[in-house]
């Protein structure tokens, strides 16, 4: 009968023990180590994190806690899902895990719209699975400090920083994306200043380092009025861990001298100390653009440099820039240059070929050094010696 009695209570037992297994596996799967029933999940993790022999366990799970209302049941199926491939993945509980946790505390603040947390939780579900651990620790810190502060990238050498609220978390070819789709400010400071494009939309790369915008504007600072001087950057790219701006194909507008605009290339630097005057930098593929009245009776023809507030006349190797004085819309001098450097009141060339105009006859001399003062509408010709001519 013992025997018997006994038989009895180990068939029941098998018996417990199989229902409590199939239980079990219908709230997780063999990927998950947690259930997915969120009361159980919370009191699996509570032992996971070791919270009664840690102080900082216990602070990270009160918080989860405290803000376990704010996510909602497809959150709360992504936290766990990811949770389960970190610890199957061995990623450090005090490291990784913690991070994580700071990131969903950063997003429960109430500033931030809760269907980004959905779009976050479904980028990180998908890029865990193809990135490095050390890559993952990045895209938790980046989140938590763009949220907080709204910056994309920050060192000491560049601070790239955008002010729009209005963006959606995605991924491509498994990488984390933030996507811009509205107009936006997009600067870059240090300790030496600031350069920014406006008006412009993009998306990030956190894990690249990579911005990759559209549209946007370029002025030229304290040089010139914006509404003046200003280029138009329709697609360019830009590495955030450098304090730069190079973009290949710019619309360059002076609506002192045109209002057409101008293709090439652009180049803006934070600089310091007399640098500040040769930025922004513009360059024209064209050298043969055309420009009535520089000054009075005076056109111009051929490539646009513009390095800061100073017009460089750039004629490129072959000397096509031309400086043209006028009289009765008729050339009487023409001067030819690799390049003219062009102020307020100054044009002026350290090797330059004259043309001068005579009723019927012309005389011409070259290598000479050239200056036109527009305040008294003097030109100077010198040799090397510096003889006036």
């Amino acid at each position: 009968m013992e025997f018997i009695t006994s038989k009895k209570s180990i068939i029941a037992f098998m018996i417990y023990v199989f229902f409590s297994i199939s239980s079990y596996s219908q709230n997780t799967s063999s990927s998950e180590i947690f259930s997915r029933d969120f009361p159980i999940f919370l009191n699996e993790l509570k032992e996971v994190l070791n919270v009664n022999a840690n102080a900082n366990a216990k602070k990270i799970y009160k918080k989860f806690l405290k803000n376990q209302d704010y996510y909602s049941d497809n959150d709360r199926k992504k936290i766990i899902e990811i949770l389960s491939y970190m610890f199957n993945q061995s990623y450090k509980i005090n490291i990784y895990f913690y991070k994580f946790f700071e990131v969903l505390s950063t997003f429960s603040s109430e500033k931030n719209n809760p269907n980004l947390l959905k779009e976050w939780l479904n980028v990180c579900s998908v890029v865990i699975k193809d990135n490095s651990k050390k890559n993952m620790l990045k895209f938790f810190d980046f989140t938590i400090e763009f949220l907080e502060t709204k910056n994309i990238h920050s060192s000491r050498l560049a601070k790239w920083h955008v002010d729009s609220d209005s963006f959606n978390f995605t991924n491509y070819s498994s990488q984390p994306v933030v996507t811009f789709i509205s107009d936006l400010n997009l600067s870059c400071t240090n300790s030496k200043g600031k350069i920014e494009i406006n008006s412009t939309k993009g998306n990030y790369f956190p894990l690249l380092n990579r911005w990759v915008g559209t549209d946007g504007f370029v002025n030229w600072g304290d040089h010139f009025s914006k509404d003046s001087v200003f280029a138009i950057i329709p697609k360019y790219k830009i590495n955030t861990k450098e304090s730069k701006i190079e973009v290949d194909s710019a619309l360059f507008y002076n609506k002192f001298l045109s209002s057409e605009a101008v293709e090439g290339s652009l180049k803006n630097i934070i600089v310091s100390g007399n640098q500040l005057e040769k930025y922004p930098q513009f360059v024209s593929y064209s050298k043969n653009i055309k420009v009535k009245n520089i000054f009075e009776d005076i056109d111009y023809e051929g490539g646009y440099k513009l390095h800061g507030k100073e017009f460089l006349a750039d004629g490129g190797n072959e000397g096509k820039a031309k400086i043209k004085f006028k009289r009765n819309n008729k050339d009487v001098i023409v001067v030819n240059a690799n390049r003219f450097s062009v102020s307020n009141d100054k044009i002026s060339s350290k090797s330059a070929g004259v043309t001068i105009f005579f009723d019927n006859d012309s005389l011409f001399s070259s290598n000479l050094e050239f200056k036109y003062f527009n305040d008294n509408k003097k030109v100077m010709l010198f040799r090397n010696k510096r003889k006036s001519l």
